[in-house]
């Protein structure tokens, strides 16, 4: 849950939070979500995927020393880089 926004409603509703704190490396939140799997829970909710993207620990913020993101595409595994567009058809 992003925050802890969801410790507001725990009184009200019967569910379970993982709070995740920094740093929000999309690899965490795979591993929390394989936990849920993992204890047979038929239904995750993710609050927020935002810090996983711009806080810290997130794609954005991860230094250039590090690898980029791994796609994998029909053609096999590709780096992606985010690159700024000049062409009006973007």
């Amino acid at each position: 849950m992003q925050r802890g926004s969801g410790d507001l409603y725990a009184e009200l509703f019967d569910y379970d939070i993982i709070t995740l704190q920094p740093p929000y490396k999309p690899e965490r939140y795979v591993e929390a979500i394989r936990a849920g799997e993992e204890a047979g829970y038929d239904t995750i909710i993710i609050d927020s995927l935002s810090p996983a993207w711009s806080d810290e620990g997130g794609i954005l913020r991860r230094t250039s020393s590090e690898s980029p993101p791994r796609i994998h595409s029909p053609s096999g595994p590709t780096s992606r880089r985010s690159t700024a567009c000049s062409s009006a058809r973007c």
